[in-house]
């Protein structure tokens, strides 16, 4: 799951992380720089390449969260600590790639468990409003296993965790998502 924080061959970039490439990019996803990749040449649709590939890498993320999840789900009672904060990382990752599409697309299709190739491509796509609100419970539920400070440079500690959270409001108290913007803001 970590592996997809790293993007490649995106616009020439190789294995960067991914919210450097969105630095990158205006907030409405265009380059900055003018040219005829993306936005600049009109190209800003599902068929474009980067569209896709962060489209892919997101979902690539998630389906592997998915599956680390309900793999660890029969024993994690028996886990100890170090086994609680890596389950706990990968659901904050699981947020941070939902967090991303959210941001992009506003309702995607949404899984909590692993899906089949046939259940992804026939999904619809899931209101922001379900999203956010399964997302912050989800994270609210694990942070208290992450450590404030991370152990090695890389890994996620609770303050992603909660940043996550506070995006997820924000996003949500920022539309008004559902006619609860100042539940989203609390």
């Amino acid at each position: 799951v970590y592996n997809q924080m790293y993007m490649s061959n995106v616009n020439g970039f190789y294995n960067v992380p991914t919210v450097v490439i969105l630095d990158h990019l205006t907030p409405m996803l265009l380059e900055r720089s003018e040219n005829t990749t993306i936005g600049a040449g009109g190209t800003l649709n599902p068929d474009n390449a980067t569209v896709q590939k962060f489209w892919s890498n997101c979902y690539t993320a998630i389906a592997r969260a998915n599956a680390v999840i309900a793999g660890a789900e029969p024993y994690a009672a028996n886990f100890s600590a170090k086994g609680r904060q890596y389950l706990a990382e990968v659901h904050a990752l699981r947020a941070y790639f939902y967090h991303i599409l959210v941001s992009l697309y506003g309702d995607v299709p949404f899984f909590m468990e692993p899906v089949s190739q046939a259940e992804f491509d026939s999904a619809y796509r899931t209101p922001r409003e379900q999203i956010l609100d399964a997302l912050i419970a989800d994270l609210n539920s694990v942070a208290e296993d992450l450590p404030w400070k991370r152990e090695m440079v890389g890994r996620l500690n609770r303050g992603f965790a909660y940043g996550i959270i506070n995006r997820l409001g924000l996003i949500g108290g920022s539309l008004d998502i559902g006619g609860k913007g100042k539940t989203y803001f609390e």
